[in-house]
């Protein structure tokens, strides 16, 4: 499996958690070399960002934001899913 493949697949995983009915969207974009979710906030029109997969310095996988920073383990989705919902609401109460 390529590395492009196996971030895709922890995508694909995260997507599914975020995509539980709440107030959470994500869409996958799995067609440019680097894959990403764009994640964002329903109930707040414009609050959104790209979250993306990738290798650690140690070599492990893990989920970080489009800008760079780190938001958990891949092997901890369910973590990820919530640092995610958490940011996305923190931006919306700010906005409004």
């Amino acid at each position: 499996m390529t590395d492009r493949d196996e971030a895709i697949t922890h995508l694909t995983r995260l997507l599914d958690a975020l995509n539980d009915g709440g107030e959470i969207a994500a869409r996958l974009t799995a067609s440019v070399s680097v894959p990403y979710l764009t994640v964002s906030n329903t109930a707040e029109r414009g609050i959104s960002d790209r979250v993306r997969c990738r290798r650690s310095a140690h070599g492990t996988w893990e989920y970080a934001w489009g800008w760079g920073p780190r938001i958990a383990p891949a092997g901890d989705t369910e973590t990820a899913a919530a640092a995610i919902r958490t940011a996305l609401r923190s931006l919306s109460q700010q906005a409004g």
